[in-house]
């Protein structure tokens, strides 16, 4: 199994906060990012048929991105990031240089991921998985991460909730059991790659 840690959606992104941060809020850009491939798997995750909660288009999201520091939202999941949102907007600057380590994955990494899936998976199964994306991206809803086709997908604004790289390499290694169980009861929700 070949594993990709996915971040090129995370610097436009900043970089576009921080401009905020000082008064300019294009609107323009924003949108541009919003575009990006790993944006476009969060709207797919977020609009799923058979949600319990509601999706989210693309117009909410720019909306919410535009105005989360002075609206509430009709939307629940805008909602409830909201709070959790501003906490992570007012820090920024901190919050960008404490998951820094986050974004450097060294073997050991990668090897412990791999001994945590083999504790509990057959070796033909790891085997068999295609290409797994996990995702590192200012969300655009309120979950902290979540298991989606063959990606794992990670809120930044809310990796301060992990104590530590290991706790966060363990939840992962525990996300990808779940997508292994739907190879399992439903291979047709894993997209083959190249």
């Amino acid at each position: 199994m070949k594993i990709n840690f996915n971040t090129s959606a995370l610097k436009p992104m900043f970089n576009w906060l921080s401009e905020r941060k000082k008064g300019s809020c294009n609107e323009t850009e924003l949108r541009n990012i919003l575009t990006h491939p790993d944006y476009q798997v969060e709207f797919g995750r977020y609009n799923m048929e058979g949600l319990p909660v509601c999706g989210i288009s693309l117009e909410e999201a720019v909306d919410f991105f535009m105005n989360f520091d002075h609206k509430d939202f009709d939307n629940i999941r805008l909602q409830y990031k909201k709070e959790s949102f501003l906490k992570f907007y007012e820090d920024l600057e901190n919050q960008i240089n404490t998951f820094e380590n986050f974004l450097k994955f060294t073997e050991q990494d990668y090897n412990l991921i791999q001994s945590l899936l083999e504790n509990a998976l057959p070796e033909s199964e790891i085997a068999s998985m295609p290409v797994l994306d996990i995702i590192f991206i200012v969300s655009i809803g309120n979950s902290m991460g979540w298991p989606y086709e063959n990606f794992i997908d990670y809120d930044v604004a809310q990796l301060s909730f992990f104590k530590s790289k290991e706790d966060f390499l363990h939840v992962t290694a525990h996300e990808i059991h779940h997508l292994f169980l739907a190879t399992l009861l439903a291979p047709e929700t894993i997209k083959a790659q190249d």
